[in-house]
């Protein structure tokens, strides 16, 4: 999985480079790391919202098969917090809470 957001409907400056590294890396994973082309799921700009994100996450198995790898690029803000484990991304798209 492959996803970018560089402009957010949050009030963020925009993530520069972002869209460049997502096809950066698509290339390295295809190239360096052997993932086959149909097996790269790539979310950049306006289609990289908060529901495409979930349909993409959806539709992973829950348990990969046996040696088998999984990877993420994530590039974009994240959402700050006070320890390295309650960091979070920050989804192009505003959250509403109720």
């Amino acid at each position: 999985m492959i996803i970018s957001i560089s402009r957010y409907q949050l009030e963020l400056p925009e993530a520069t480079h972002g869209e460049g590294d997502a096809r950066a890396f698509a290339a390295c994973a295809e190239t360096t790391l052997g993932v086959p082309r149909a097996h790269i799921r790539t979310l950049v700009g306006d289609r990289a919202n908060r529901a495409a994100i979930n349909s993409m996450i959806g539709g992973c198995p829950q348990r990969p098969p046996a040696r088998r790898s999984g990877y993420v690029f994530f590039s974009g803000h994240g959402a700050p917090g006070s320890r390295p484990a309650s960091r979070t991304w920050c989804p192009g798209t505003r959250i509403r809470r109720s």
